[in-house]
């Protein structure tokens, strides 16, 4: 399901992939083996009441561009997804 998602990602001109996964449960270790890189620093998000929220286990997959797959993962900034819940 995982494979069959990354394909649709690719044909819709998706540049990266980042689920963001519990790294409590073993099942992360899926991602690891399709290539997703683990973020080492924190995410934000703004939620709906305009609250900034951080968070960490997000993994990353180059799907269309490696070269924003390289911008995000070696930037020392914050990674911000935006506003909202996913």
């Amino acid at each position: 399901m995982l494979q069959k998602g990354l394909e649709v990602l690719i044909m819709e001109g998706c540049d990266i992939a980042c689920p963001n996964i519990d790294l409590k449960k073993t099942a992360y270790k899926v991602y690891e083996r399709l290539g997703f890189k683990l973020m080492d620093r924190k995410i934000s998000f703004e939620n709906i009441n305009g609250e900034f929220k951080y968070d960490t286990g997000t993994m990353f997959f180059p799907v269309n561009s490696k070269d924003i797959y390289d911008l995000v993962m070696n930037s020392k900034s914050t990674f911000h997804y935006g506003v909202g819940y996913w």
